[in-house]
């Protein structure tokens, strides 16, 4: 069996600025100093990962102890509660996302200059959610602003291209701004933009999709592309894996979704030649390491070639 690793491995660029800065903090001003807003990603692995630095968690802005530093959430927060926070005049420590944050601050400066807000996710997703969230509050300032009709406020998510993907917005919309959730397939945003296209006289695109998602998704294409089996690290509810497993399938992959090694079924009864490994956003490179160990001893797995 030959075993063919992704490019990239280990937690995502995101994730590991937000933990770096989290124990730089404890380690130069001490834990007691600072407290984080839970829950601090929708990633039980990031949650965990914190708690072990032991920092305080609290769930409410009024539980933020007196002359105590706040740690945001990975996804960052509402605006009107980052407003909050600084008419209180509590000192935050921002370890938003980069990428997250760059998708709200497009949102929120797009909408107050009039331009309603399509995101390209879930809006079950908190990362969607989170950008629409501040699409509407661009919105209210300009409104207010203008004096102007609340009912004409728009921002909502798209789900995926289709015949039905601009149906929120109204007939005699002329412009519109297409933004994507940090977490989805760059693919989808273009093939939008250019139904967008045929449709409004302006269509203003932004690709706020994660770097570290688009690269992954490229080496799960190139794997499903030269192994018989692409095994996918990641948890089955999230969606960066199961996009990962859908990007090997379609280039004629069989993917196997796990979590951990504990997870992987036997593989002694295949007969598997090329065999891919690939893990998610918040899969830490230890467990990586450990499966591709695993594989080694267990199954005889040759390292024979790294993704170029």
């Amino acid at each position: 069996m030959e075993l063919y690793l992704a490019r990239q491995a280990g937690l995502c660029y995101g994730l590991r600025r937000a933990l770096r800065m989290l124990e730089n903090h404890a380690r130069r001003q001490g834990t007691s100093s600072l407290a984080i807003l839970e829950p601090f990603s929708d990633s039980p692995t990031a949650n965990e990962l914190v708690r072990s630095l032991g920092i305080r968690g609290i769930t409410t802005l009024e539980e933020t102890p007196d002359g105590m530093t706040l740690a945001l959430p990975l996804d960052g927060m509402d605006p009107r509660s980052e407003a909050t926070l600084k008419d209180q005049g509590i000192p935050i420590l921002s370890t938003s996302c980069p990428r997250q944050t760059r998708a709200k601050e497009l949102a929120y400066k797009l909408a107050k200059e009039g331009y309603p807000i399509l995101v390209l996710g879930d809006i079950d997703d908190q990362d969607a959610a989170g950008i629409l969230d501040w699409a509407e509050y661009g919105w209210a300032e300009q409104l207010d602003g203008l004096g102007a009709d609340r009912g004409r406020v728009f921002a909502g998510c798209v789900t995926q291209p289709g015949k039905d993907a601009f149906v929120q917005v109204d007939d005699d919309v002329a412009h519109v701004s297409l933004l994507s959730s940090p977490r989805t397939n760059l693919d989808e945003l273009g093939s939008l933009a250019a139904q967008g296209v045929r449709r409004f006289s302006q269509v203003r695109t932004y690709n706020t999709t994660c770097h570290s998602v688009t690269s992954r998704r490229i080496d799960a294409e190139r794997l499903g592309e030269i192994c018989e089996v692409v095994i996918v690290m990641g948890r089955t509810d999230d969606r960066v894996a199961r996009l990962l497993a859908e990007s090997a399938e379609g280039r004629g992959a069989q993917t196997i979704l796990v979590p951990s090694i504990e997870d992987l079924a036997d593989l002694s009864e295949q007969s598997i030649a090329t065999l891919g490994l690939i893990a998610s956003w918040d899969v830490d490179q230890g467990r990586f390491l450990a499966m591709v160990e695993h594989l080694r001893t267990t199954y005889g797995a040759q390292m024979r070639s790294t993704l170029s």
